[in-house]
Formats: structure tokens, C-alpha cells, sequence
């Protein structure tokens, strides 16, 4: 369902909204066009908020040995006392567009593919 927030994050929401409230205009006149749209608003805000943890993540996974970061808090800690805040955001513009790509993709292949998998979840 559109209405709900589930494993595609906020975007089926924020479509459905955009359909619902902007038909009039270009960004609400066809499912495609709000899905777009929706992307380039959901898109950044799940990035940005997902992008910290991330980038913590890596820097664990990079360093197998434990020798510079040792566990999660500590391994942030490394990188805010070595480059600043921003350290944790390394990388976002990449993340950001692939972010956007993917999830336009997954979002269409599923509104695709679904009903014909599973055509008597949409009777």
C-alpha cells in the first residue's frame, strides 16, 4: 500500500501525497512524474540521514585489524576529532545520487511487477 512507510522508506508516501495534492500540476499529472518528484524530495532526506552511520560502518568494515577504529562510538569519535562533523557525511553526493536512482528503480519495478506476482494482493 502507498500509504504505508515500509522497506522503500518514505517514497511511497511522499508519491501518493504529491499525486493526491499536485494532479493539477506537472509534477502530480501521471504516476511517473509523482514518483520523480517524490524521489528528489525523499531521496536527500533518507541519504542525509542514513549517510552517518554508513560511513562509520565502512570505516569498521576498512579496518579488519581493529587497529584505528575498535568499535562504533569510538570509530565516529575518530573521524568528528580528525576532519570535524562533516567527516561523517564523506561521500554523500555519490550516496545521494545512487540513492535517488535506486529507489526511483525499485519503486517503478515494484508498482510493475507486484500485481503481476501477486495479482490477489491488489483485488
Amino acid at each position: 500500500r502507498a500509504d504505508r512507510v515500509g522497506f522503500m522508506g518514505i517514497l511511497p508516501a511522499v508519491r501518493k501525497h504529491i499525486r493526491e495534492t499536485y494532479a493539477h500540476t506537472p509534477f502530480g499529472q501521471s504516476e511517473d512524474a509523482a514518483r520523480l518528484t517524490a524521489t528528489f524530495i525523499a531521496g536527500p532526506i533518507c541519504a542525509f540521514a542514513s549517510h552517518p552511520p554508513d560511513t562509520v560502518k565502512t570505516c569498521m568494515q576498512g579496518d579488519i585489524e581493529q587497529v584505528r577504529f575498535k568499535g562504533y562510538g569510538q570509530s565516529a569519535g575518530v573521524l568528528v576529532a580528525e576532519s570535524g562533523i562533516a567527516a561523517l557525511w564523506r561521500g554523500m553526493p555519490w550516496r545521494l545520487f545512487r540513492q535517488c536512482c535506486a529507489v526511483f528503480l525499485f519503486d517503478k519495478i515494484s508498482a510493475e511487477v507486484a500485481p503481476r506476482l501477486f495479482p490477489h494482493a491488489f483485488r
